[in-house]
C-alpha cells in the first residue's frame, strides 16, 4: 500500500461489481470512499483488496469470505475503515477484520461466525440476522499482540440487534454493554450477564 497522500486512485462506480475475476484488474489503492458497490463470491481476495482510511456505504458483500484488511494496525489506528449501511449476505466472517474502525447501521445475514473475535472495534446499531456461533465481542480494546498498544478509548458498542438471531454461542466480554442491545424475546429466551 502506498501512503494515503500518494497512492493511486481507483474508480468504484456506484453500481460495480468487484467479483473474483476482478483479480487481475489494477488495484494499487481505492478511493476514501466506496458508495453501493457489491462485492460477490469472494475467496482469496486477502491476497490482493485491502482497504486503509475508507468510507464504505451501502456497500453489499454477497458469498465472500471476508478476510481482507479493512484499515488499522497498532502502528497507525487512524488507517481504519468505516462501514456504514452496508450489506453481508451468507459470508464467511470467521477472519473479518476491521481494527479501530467502525461498523454502522449494517445488516449482517447467514454469515458465518464461527470462531470470530471482534476486539478493536466500534459496532453501532447493526442487525444480526440468522445463526450466531462462537462470535464474541469485547468492550475493552484488547492488544492484537502481546506488547502492542491498545486504543486510546473503549469500544462502543450500542444498538446492535440480535432480535432475529439464532443465537447459539454470543461471548461479552471486557465489559460489553448488555442493556444497550436488543436480544430477542419471550419465554425460550433470557438475558444473562456478568457470568
Amino acid at each position: 500500500r502506498l501512503p494515503r497522500d500518494d497512492r493511486p486512485v481507483v474508480r468504484l462506480p456506484r453500481g460495480g461489481v468487484i467479483g473474483p475475476g476482478s483479480r487481475d484488474a489494477s488495484w494499487p489503492g481505492v478511493t476514501d470512499r466506496i458508495e453501493g458497490v457489491t462485492f460477490r463470491g469472494l475467496r482469496d481476495a486477502v491476497a490482493w483488496l485491502s482497504f486503509t482510511r475508507c468510507e464504505l456505504i451501502d456497500c453489499v458483500f454477497e458469498d465472500c469470505t471476508v478476510d481482507w484488511d479493512f484499515g488499522g494496525r497498532t502502528a497507525d489506528q487512524q488507517a481504519a475503515s468505516v462501514l456504514t449501511g452496508c450489506r453481508f449476505v451468507g459470508c464467511d466472517m470467521r477472519e473479518f477484520r476491521c481494527h479501530y474502525g467502525r461498523v454502522i447501521g449494517s445488516v449482517f445475514q447467514e454469515c458465518d461466525w464461527r470462531g470470530a473475535s471482534l476486539s478493536t472495534l466500534d459496532l453501532v446499531d447493526n442487525r444480526l440476522v440468522g445463526v450466531v456461533e462462537s462470535l464474541t465481542l469485547f468492550g475493552v480494546d484488547l492488544p492484537l499482540y502481546p506488547g502492542a498498544p491498545c486504543r486510546d478509548q473503549r469500544n462502543v458498542l450500542r444498538g446492535n440487534d440480535f432480535r432475529e438471531s439464532d443465537l447459539r454461542g454470543l461471548g461479552l466480554r471486557a465489559g460489553v454493554p448488555v442493556e444497550h442491545q436488543r436480544w430477542p424475546q419471550g419465554e425460550a429466551c433470557a438475558v444473562v450477564d456478568r457470568v
